[in-house]
């Protein structure tokens, strides 16, 4: 979890499957869109993007973090009249680790807590209102 990144960047084999499994169905402009990078606003239809769901392995079990569309497409980016998908592959750089960033963080409220756990700390995560 990085609160200072702005996209998730995930391992490549983890990227690789979930391009996969978009691209199973409706969603290939999704996949196509997170492989170059962006499409034109005027095609972004936040309401047709499916959510994307993380399971990581928590204290009392495994919990599941949703991102919504809304958090993973950044509008006027790269420039204006278009949207970015910041969903991005490692391209094997990270060695099997991923960057989960703000479209993962803000649909959240969000709690770093170094206090637990002999200071290694906690992340903790409450649904927003």
């Amino acid at each position: 979890m990085d609160s200072g990144t702005n996209s998730l960047t995930l391992d490549e084999q983890l990227f690789t499957e979930v391009t996969n499994r978009l691209s199973k169905g409706q969603d290939r402009e999704l996949t196509h869109a997170m492989r170059s990078g962006y499409l034109k606003t005027s095609s972004l239809n936040l309401a047709s993007w499916p959510p994307i769901t993380f399971v990581m392995q928590g204290d009392a079990g495994d919990i599941r973090l949703t991102v919504t569309p809304e958090n993973y497409w950044q509008t006027d980016a790269p420039e204006k009249g278009y949207a970015s998908a910041v969903i991005f592959s490692d391209n094997g750089q990270l060695n099997g680790q991923s960057i989960l960033g703000l479209p993962l963080l803000n649909g959240y409220f969000t709690i770093f807590d170094r206090s637990v756990d002999q200071g290694l700390g906690a992340i903790k995560f409450a649904q927003r209102k």
